[in-house]
């Protein structure tokens, strides 16, 4: 969690012997109250939760806890857009590894609406300040852009009644992602992703992943040719390349044999493959590489002293601004850097993918007619 944009890159708070600041969530309604306790302060200090409320002014934020939830209200909690998509992640993405439907009664919903839905335009407006604390570089959304689309994810759980109480059904929101679509000339669309965020107690459970898998999966219904990221994180590069692999593998491309030649990357029409799955051509390499390091056989020196050529060719020309003003043996030692990190990336990729692959082979999920 950050602080940088209300406190400055070295998130202090000056002023105040202590200060502790709680934000509390309803996990339904996404309904947001912040509270604050404060130690001794200089005379020139400014309440910091001020500074927070103050800078996030176009989010629906409370200081009032009476405001927070009302004891009175008993409906039950339902979201007015049905869901586009249900699962339950994979074993491999339970911390137990040993069951499909480790949750019991409950179970993943995708809900989509664009941002011009009135009702979506309040729910985000809850939502907006979460990426602040999370995201690097966050930045508010134009809500009056008729082209963003806004993702949410809930966990549904049924509860049996009781003696005391009738049955119910309880919503707990695990995150969201915007989307933005852009015009394709002459007669499609590009969609970039723009913000994931899933909230922390469902980190590492594989819901990025399937909401990822389920942006990539609209996008055939909806004549997308292809599908960017902005300012992707680490970690998200790598679920992202787990999913490009994911749909390269069940529509049959770069599905390599081992001890087999492999054609290079040149040979293959980039626009047929995109026909099929919308991944950007630099991210298509990426994944060639990986589904070709996969298969080689490492005790053949020639095969191996091949793909290092072929790799070592694309990295040039991919850093070939940086390269081009080194010695040529600077140049060469700093390409053997770059090789040895993309070996380590390939590396970390094909053990991911080989972890979650009861997630690849459940196949392609078709969305239902919108």
């Amino acid at each position: 969690m950050q602080t940088y944009p209300f406190f400055g890159e070295a998130q202090i708070i000056p002023g105040y012997e202590t200060v502790h600041i709680d934000c509390f969530i309803q996990k339904d309604t996404f309904n947001c109250v912040y509270e604050q306790q404060l130690g001794e302060a200089t005379p020139q200090a400014q309440d910091p939760l001020e500074i927070i409320l103050t800078y996030l002014n176009r989010c629906t934020l409370s200081r009032d806890r009476n405001s927070f939830s009302n004891p009175e209200n008993t409906d039950e909690f339902h979201l007015p857009w049905k869901p586009i998509r249900e699962y339950m992640p994979c074993p491999s993405y339970n911390p137990n590894g040993n069951s499909s439907t480790p949750l019991g009664n409950s179970i993943f919903q995708i809900y989509r609406a664009p941002l011009s839905d009135p009702d979506m335009k309040i729910f985000h407006k809850k939502l907006m300040a979460m990426p602040f604390f999370f995201i690097n570089y966050a930045s508010y959304l134009d809500e009056d852009d008729p082209n963003w689309d806004v993702y949410l994810m809930y966990k549904k759980t049924n509860k049996p009644g009781d003696s005391s109480n009738p049955p119910r059904v309880d919503f707990q929101i695990v995150g969201y992602a915007t989307v933005y679509r852009f015009f394709h000339f002459p007669n499609s669309s590009l969609w970039r992703i723009s913000q994931v965020l899933v909230f922390p107690p469902f980190h590492h459970q594989g819901h990025a992943t399937y909401l990822t898998d389920t942006v990539y999966s609209l996008s055939k219904k909806n004549n997308v040719t292809l599908i960017t990221v902005e300012l992707q994180s680490v970690q998200f590069k790598m679920m992202r390349t787990l999913v490009d692999m994911a749909h390269l593998r069940r529509n049959h491309i770069f599905q390599f044999r081992q001890n087999e030649a492999v054609a290079p990357f040149s040979n293959f029409i980039i626009s047929d493959i995109q026909s099929k799955v919308p991944i950007i051509k630099e991210q298509l390499q990426r994944c060639y590489f990986i589904f070709r390091w996969r298969v080689l056989d490492q005790k053949n020196a020639e095969l191996v002293k091949d793909f290092r050529v072929d790799v070592k060719r694309y990295l040039y020309l991919k850093h070939e601004e940086e390269l081009a003003g080194l010695e040529q043996s600077e140049r060469m030692t700093k390409l053997d850097l770059l090789y040895q990190i993309q070996v380590t990336e390939m590396r970390m990729a094909s053990s991911c993918f080989d972890k979650h692959l009861d997630f690849i082979e459940q196949g392609v999920w078709n969305p239902p007619d919108e």
